[in-house]
């Protein structure tokens, strides 16, 4: 289902009920989640071409009623752990990643249902992938080759664009929306490799070695990035 967004808005408009805008609150918070696996279960979806690339998976915006003013942001955090037990070379690797945004926003009504939101936002994200490998090669009884390596990257990116959201009132306390971003960002990423490489002979030990290697990167590059309005958001108003 290449728009899943845009089906399930849709699949709500045939909703009976609808939200009246509350005038007597000063303002008016958002807490939203990203629900497009939660949605793939309930509905049995086997698309599994469609990629989600919008990470933030918490948003949270306060608007003002009279004005339509506010402020928005969005955080999303990924986590991964992989080992291989099964190859020569024992490999562990830990991957985190973090992504951030915040930035400033004005709501538009479109009839009892619809919100349109635009805004500016600065974004940013880190991401630390740890990898540790070791290997033995014993040649024979008497000599071993024993190599460890270490390699740490990091990626550090910042930026900013606009944001457009799509929201359509289920209730007077739930939403679901989608969004659009339009972002320019700059990213570094650094790199560290380091090598040791132990040599060992029990009849010789003149042959014995420890050597250690690093190496280092350091690259910078900039891109623009569109998300397109796959994702689905649900929101809690209040």
């Amino acid at each position: 289902m290449k728009h899943l967004a845009i089906g399930v808005l849709l699949l709500f408009s045939f909703n009976a009920g609808f939200c009246q805008q509350d005038t007597t609150k000063f303002v008016n918070h958002y807490v939203g989640v990203q629900v497009n696996e939660l949605l793939r279960q309930l509905i049995n979806l086997n698309d599994n071409n469609e990629i989600i690339d919008n990470p933030y998976l918490f948003t949270y915006s306060i608007f003002t009623n009279k004005s339509g003013w506010g402020l928005q942001g969005g955080f999303g955090f990924n986590y991964h752990q992989i080992k291989d037990k099964i190859s020569v070379t024992a490999q562990e690797s830990k991957i985190s990643e973090s992504f951030y945004r915040a930035g400033i926003g004005k709501q538009f009504h479109l009839g009892r249902r619809w919100t349109v939101t635009t805004g500016l936002d600065y974004t940013g994200s880190y991401v630390l992938d740890k990898t540790f490998a070791f290997q033995v090669t014993n040649f024979n009884s008497t000599m071993k080759d024993s190599i460890s390596t270490i390699s740490t990257t990091t990626s550090k990116s910042k930026g900013g664009g606009a944001q457009l959201r799509i929201a359509y009132s289920i209730s007077k306390h739930v939403e679901i929306s989608t969004e659009s971003t339009f972002y320019y960002t700059t990213t570094r990423n650094k790199s560290n490799v380091m090598l040791s490489d132990i040599f060992t002979n029990s009849l010789d030990p003149d042959q014995d070695r420890n050597t250690i290697t690093s190496s280092n990167s350091d690259v910078e590059e900039s891109e623009f990035i569109m998300t397109l309005p796959v994702a689905i958001f649900l929101i809690i108003k209040f």
